[in-house]
């Protein structure tokens, strides 16, 4: 199998509701560069996804990516409740004082996509509570106002999604996830269902992705999926504030709006789609070009949601947009 590791492994403590817990970093390059990149996973992948993206990149930037709590190696919270966004930007923000960041460029695949757009806007300070998706998202979070945030790239995430495409995402990972796979190819076989939509990957890129879906099992030589699985129960149960799947109005559920968060991004933005995808809608995306930062929108075929940054073209994009700052 590949070995994924990162550099260097960084501990950061964060602050809970309950208590304390640990936040793990991956980190890659030159722990000294100022220039930084932040990566974000999705809701139920890890910091490992961005091995073949982070290898490209760490001769010219630090690149930092944190695995979210309750994911990859970072603690599992207590209460179910507080997996939320609001969680994990409280948590980025303990990451930045900790490791004394002050200038960062954003990589957000889908759930990281989100955060970043909300927290490089120039808006974030207001008060949450007058935004219905805050409902779901959590609002008790802290802004921190010394980040300049140079650059942002929205891996397959937009300024306006529907309501029916997250629940399709829930509707993914519906497995038992607390299996234990005895052999590392069953564990491949799941991910390649799960990860489909990634569209078409080599055996080694494959394993890269299953590696960085498991952790070790209870058993010597068993793995069992990385993340808590209470993260789907609270994703569940978030958006059951909206009626759920078998409410008479599930189809008729307006979409989350986050223009004016878009709208008044004053960083450079790229913006990255899956010709296919289910969760950024084409006609957003196009939208999206014209307003707020009109960034350049970059489209893969054959993949859906969401492009997984590990092939070439998808790379070089990637690298031209960060390098030509």
């Amino acid at each position: 199998m590949h070995d994924i590791k990162p550099s260097k492994i960084i501990n950061i403590e964060c602050i809970n509701p309950l208590g304390k817990h640990n936040m793990v970093v991956h980190e890659w390059g030159d722990s000294s560069n100022p220039l930084v990149i932040i990566c974000l996973h999705g809701l139920t992948r890890s910091a490992q996804d961005f091995f073949y993206l982070a290898n490209q990149l760490k001769k010219k930037f630090r690149i930092l990516a944190p695995d979210f709590v309750g994911r990859g190696e970072s603690d599992w919270l207590e209460n179910e409740n507080l997996y939320q966004v609001s969680q994990y930007i409280n948590d980025l923000n303990s990451m930045f004082i900790q490791l004394k960041l002050k200038k960062i460029n954003l990589i957000g695949t889908s759930l990281g996509g989100l955060i970043g757009l909300l927290i490089s806007s120039s808006v974030f300070n207001k008060e949450f509570k007058n935004y219905p998706f805050f409902l779901v998202f959590g609002s008790n979070v802290k802004s921190n106002n010394e980040i300049v945030y140079n650059s942002l790239v929205l891996n397959d995430f937009g300024a306006q999604v529907s309501i029916q495409s997250l629940f399709g995402l829930a509707d993914q990972i519906d497995f038992d996830q607390n299996i234990e796979f005895k052999d590392f190819k069953e564990a491949v076989v799941l991910v390649k269902r799960l990860c489909k939509e990634f569209g078409p990957h080599s055996n080694s890129q494959w394993e890269v992705l299953t590696k960085s879906f498991l952790r070790p099992g209870e058993k010597n030589g068993t793995y069992k999926v990385h993340y808590d699985p209470k993260i789907v129960v609270q994703f569940r149960r978030a958006f059951s504030v909206f009626g759920g799947k078998n409410s008479a109005n599930f189809f008729k559920l307006p979409d989350l709006s986050l223009w004016e968060f878009y709208d008044n991004l004053r960083c450079r933005t790229l913006l990255l789609r899956g010709k296919n995808s289910s969760v950024l809608n084409r006609e957003v995306a196009l939208e999206m070009t014209t307003r707020g930062p009109s960034p350049k929108l970059a489209e893969f075929v054959d993949i859906g949601h969401a492009p997984s940054l590990m092939h070439d073209d998808q790379i070089s994009i990637i690298k031209s947009f960060l390098c030509s700052q």
